[in-house]
């Protein structure tokens, strides 16, 4: 989770994002959330561009952006949906023992479309 409104942290977070991008997940994604986008004057595109990724590192793995306002809620629905969505269609879930896909679909089965 990134603070839009704390510029002075861009640089520390970037640094951070580059190290989680060089670990071995290489089929996980990285979900970028772009909290306090009610507080400043910029976009969630111009915010993200101050976030300029490596190009070797953005093509070892997907990075998705999302705006959001903690305190309220706004926008942490549409970040569950992508959660969920990207869960199901994966062809690697998680297993656990005595579980299968059909128990991952369920659990997702109460969340909005």
């Amino acid at each position: 989770m990134i603070d839009a409104r704390d510029e002075q942290r861009f640089e520390e977070s970037r640094t951070v994002l580059c190290e989680t991008l060089t670990q071995t997940l290489d089929q996980v994604p990285i979900i970028l959330l772009i909290n306090k986008l009610d507080l400043i004057r910029k976009s969630l595109e111009s915010v993200c561009q101050s976030f300029i990724i490596p190009e070797h590192l953005r093509k070892q793995r997907e990075i998705i952006y999302f705006g959001i306002v903690a305190t309220n809620g706004d926008g942490v629905d549409r970040v569950l949906l992508w959660i969920r969505d990207a869960i199901l269609t994966s062809r690697i879930v998680p297993s656990r023992e005595g579980s299968s896909r059909d128990d991952v679909d369920d659990s997702f089965s109460s969340l909005p479309v």
